[in-house]
């Protein structure tokens, strides 16, 4: 018997898992001099965690140029605007998912809240794409 079979036919008992448990387990060490204070982020977003927030932002929708139509596509996210029953922001510039925090073209940061719940019904993958 070959000696990888040999590990393969100990494996399908007790004893021959532990040891293969054992020689998988390996301590994973960050690499000298890495700096792990910014999350690892999607394509396409942006690190807005340390930004002054200037507001939350509760029962919002995205919307395109025309007020009435709902962006449901994650890919449209930068240029859509954030809009709620108090109002709209200028577009998006940045968005950041492990926050839950948009920019706008005017340089303001704002915290989401909690989506409407038809936005939040029609547009799932956008949802998903800002953190949701």
């Amino acid at each position: 018997m070959t000696e990888t079979l040999q590990e393969q036919v100990e494996t399908n008992f007790i004893d021959g898992i532990d040891d293969l448990l054992a020689r998988m387990e390996a301590d994973i060490v960050a690499p000298p001099n890495a700096e792990l204070a910014i999350p690892l982020l999607p394509e396409g977003a942006s690190y807005l965690g340390d930004r002054r927030v200037r507001g939350r932002i509760s029962g919002w929708w995205l919307s395109t140029s025309v007020r009435t139509e709902q962006v449901t596509n994650a890919a449209a996210i930068i240029g859509a605007f954030l809009r709620s029953h108090r109002g709209s922001t200028t577009a998006i510039a940045a968005y950041d998912p492990v926050s839950k925090r948009i920019e706008t073209e005017s340089g303001s940061v704002y915290e989401l809240g909690m989506p409407d719940t038809v936005f939040a019904a029609r547009g799932r993958h956008v949802l998903r794409k800002l953190g949701f």
